[in-house]
């Protein structure tokens, strides 16, 4: 956040702070969602991006014990174990048909995800019986079975579907190996990173958008942007993961071991004092303040006010049509209903993908005073699909529909087609960008210090 309040625009801020505050409540898998996420152009504009799997998992493991347990009143251990067996089977076969329809929800929400942990819990309740060199080879085959996945698996590749097997069963096979005393499981800096790998994960994407944000160059930026993470992730290990001036100086009392009568009798008392121990917790505190601040970033524009007005009015002219939520597709509607701007008289027609939004907006405004007005019809990645059948595209069939629907319409004079053509001719650039000039070190120290400039 103070990166932010220094070197983002408003917008930009006023995202940042949905993010941070979405994150903290461990929803940030539906805000990336409903934002496309790793499928939009933006992604890497998005700070936060990677906490989605983070909210991922704390929605597992707040909702997975709570099932054991439920399941725990009416089945034996036995019979749990099956159910996490036979869950995880059909939660990987959902996995696989949902990707192929919602790629986007089967990626981000913890129902199409939850196989991948439900696994970990198969490891626990069926743990394999293997002699020292069966572990190694274990071992050994997981971890190429990693690195395998890590060459071969691609963008292209419908994601998570059945690709996610395969390193899923190499962190599986990790993970039963069981086989501390192996020479890469031993040595002792892969057990530091080890112990770092969250704090260094929670830094490794703020680091990648910040090379991207200051443009350095992509070349290079990896051999920096890989160190910077390794340090930031031990700086946070040493001084937050695992500080002592976070934690509270008296250990939570023990919940009661029995069901006994007195045990009863003093549980709500016990209750009562682990919740105060909970508030005495620093962090908890840390993040509330945290969450508030964020709160209120989102809820107030992004803070403008810390940028002149003249600065105000330039961002002013960068923002999204208004219409863009209430107009702009992600799903078939009847053409009939698409909207019309800013006058009754409908001569002008827009059609195309989401780069059609703001051109319809900006075209209406301008034919407002001819008394002209333009219909907007326009779907999120939606190639040119006139005349094609159903399969050509996700939205073949309302492309066709539209399209024949402005020929219909004798009112309709003039027609503007708006796409992304150079991905549908050349696919798309996510893997090239950004492509941008080498920064000499007077022009990065220029980046930097450009918000304090522009305050003045």
């Amino acid at each position: 956040m103070c990166f932010g309040w220094l070197y983002l625009p408003p917008p930009d801020y006023q995202v940042l702070g949905t993010h941070i505050a979405s994150s903290l409540s461990f929803l940030s898998n539906i805000t990336y969602l409903s934002e496309a996420g790793y499928f939009d152009s933006d992604a890497h504009d998005k700070w936060l991006l990677h906490t989605w799997s983070l909210s991922v998992e704390w929605q597992f493991y707040l909702i997975y014990p709570i099932i054991l347990l439920g399941l725990k009143q009416w089945l034996s251990l036995h019979a749990i174990k099956r159910v996490v067996l036979i869950s995880t089977v059909l939660i990987f076969i959902a996995n696989i048909v949902v990707s192929q329809k919602w790629t986007e929800a089967s990626y981000y929400l913890l129902p199409t995800r939850s196989w991948e942990m439900l696994l970990g819990g198969i490891a626990y309740f069926y743990p394999l019986s293997l002699t020292k060199q069966q572990k190694t080879l274990w071992l050994y085959t997981g971890l190429s079975v990693i690195f395998l996945s890590s060459l071969f698996i691609s963008p292209e590749d419908v994601w998570p579907g059945y690709m996610a097997l395969f390193p899923v069963m190499g962190a599986y096979a990790v993970i039963t190996a069981h086989h501390p005393t192996a020479v890469f499981t031993h040595h002792p800096l892969l057990h530091y990173l080890g112990k770092c790998s969250y704090s260094i994960y929670l830094w490794h994407w703020p680091v990648v958008v910040w090379g991207v944000y200051f443009e350095f160059d992509q070349s290079y930026w990896w051999l920096i942007g890989i160190p910077v993470s390794v340090l930031f992730g031990h700086l946070s290990y040493t001084y937050i993961e695992t500080a002592t001036w976070l934690t509270p100086k008296r250990t939570p009392p023990a919940l009661p071991s029995t069901t006994s009568a007195s045990s009863k009798a003093h549980l709500a008392f016990d209750g009562w004092q682990i919740m105060k121990s909970i508030v005495s917790l620093k962090y908890v505190w840390v993040g509330g303040a945290v969450f508030l601040s964020s709160y209120f970033i989102a809820t107030h524009h992004g803070i403008p006010q810390r940028y002149s007005e003249a600065y105000l009015d330039l961002i002013a002219q960068t923002q999204h049509s208004p219409y863009r939520e209430q107009c702009h597709l992600k799903k078939y509607q009847a053409p009939d209903k698409a909207c019309e701007y800013f006058d009754p008289n409908v001569s002008w027609a827009i059609i195309g993908d989401s780069h059609a939004v703001e051109l319809a907006y900006a075209l209406a405004d301008k034919l407002q005073p001819l008394q002209q007005g333009v219909k907007h019809f326009s779907y999120s990645a939606c190639r040119p699909s006139y005349n094609q059948a159903h399969a050509f595209s996700h939205c073949a069939t309302w492309y066709n529909d539209s399209l024949n629907y402005i020929i219909a319409n004798d009112d309709i004079k003039h027609v503007v087609f708006n796409h992304r053509y150079s991905r549908y001719f050349f696919g798309d650039n996510a893997a090239t960008i950004p492509i941008r000039p080498h920064l000499s070190l007077p022009m990065m120290l220029t980046l930097f210090c450009s918000p304090l400039m522009m305050r003045s």
